[in-house]
């Protein structure tokens, strides 16, 4: 993946996550964004999520799936991603 989707991946997941953040993760968030390190983000991004059991829509999911695969960060990601992944394809 690009760097422009790399970013476009990290910026929409912490707008979608940004409710959920404490002060220092959105700090962290921002930081790592602010510095070009959207790999970095979009992993702090997604264990965020899990551990917070906010699931994703599907279209989502399926971009980070991706994502993981294309960064060979499937097996450090796998089990955050399986908890955030919508089951009925549907987010609130």
């Amino acid at each position: 993946m690009g760097i422009a989707i790399n970013r476009h991946v990290a910026w929409e997941l912490a707008d979608q996550l940004g409710r959920h953040l404490s002060d220092r993760e959105r700090t962290a968030v921002f930081a790592d964004l602010g510095s070009g390190d959207e790999r970095v983000a979009i992993h702090r991004l997604i264990h965020i999520a899990a551990e917070r059991n906010h699931p994703v829509p599907a279209r989502k999911s399926k971009e980070l799936d991706d994502w993981a695969y294309a960064h060979n960060a499937e097996d450090l990601d796998a089990p955050a991603l399986a908890r955030i992944q919508d089951p009925l394809g549907s987010c609130h």
